[in-house]
């Protein structure tokens, strides 16, 4: 892969975001969002740099830059690993162990009493009378649209996580480092499908991917990272 079809990093104030492609980050110096001395950096550089001081990106840049600006000397550095941190799996496997249990304790009282109520024994699935199957059926389906819900909600809010995730420092990103839609986040909670029937191997896959990204989020275009503190 050339230097210019790789995909970048751009730091604003603290806050690491990306990866983006050259023309968007073009469309970015355009807008004003990234200037001449924004600390830039890809996969392969041993430090940060300013995207004036980098060959490949200041020629397709300087046509966006304002020409009235000074270009000053650079005075420091950033390692890129204090900018980007990925989620890996253990953490994100702990995330999860959070996030079912807020789900399925509750889960698990409101159906349990709904059983008892109804005369229906909580831990002995040989009651298969119509009333059973019914209440199983109803709690299932429970499960799947609050499941559905609290994760595509949580990670398309402000937070961009799931409480669960928020306690381990976590949130979910877009491509471009933006937060994602209600729409997009729906799509990777149901991705976690095929992430599961392939023996879960779609999960283990945050823990040698190049970014950390499980199989849902490689379908969804997403990616888990360390929140800035």
């Amino acid at each position: 892969m050339s230097n210019l079809a790789a995909t970048w990093f751009y730091a604003v104030g603290a806050e690491q975001l990306g990866p983006v492609s050259v023309e968007q980050l073009y469309q970015l110096t355009a807008g004003g969002q990234v200037r001449w001395d924004t600390l830039v950096w890809r996969e392969g550089m041993a430090q940060w740099e300013r995207l004036v001081d980098v060959p490949e990106l200041a020629q397709l840049v300087r046509a966006a830059a304002p020409s009235t600006e000074q270009v000053v000397p650079l005075q420091y550095h950033i390692p890129p690993q204090e900018l980007v941190r990925y989620g890996g799996f253990w953490v994100r496997f702990a995330a999860a162990i959070v996030d079912g249990l807020l789900i399925g304790v509750p889960s698990f009282l409101l159906f349990s009493a709904i059983r008892l109520a109804a005369g229906v024994p909580v831990f002995d699935d040989s009651v298969r009378t119509t009333t059973a199957v019914l209440i199983d059926v109803a709690d299932t389906v429970f499960g799947l649209v609050v499941g559905w819900l609290y994760e595509a909600l949580m990670t398309s809010s402000a937070k961009q996580a799931t409480i669960g995730k928020q306690i381990c420092g976590l949130k979910v990103v877009g491509s471009s480092g933006e937060r994602i839609s209600f729409g997009r986040a729906t799509g990777r909670h149901f991705a976690k499908i095929l992430s599961t029937i392939i023996l879960f191997v779609g999960y283990m896959m945050a823990g040698w991917t190049q970014r950390k990204q499980a199989l849902h989020d490689m379908l969804a275009d997403t990616f888990v990272v360390y929140k800035q503190t």
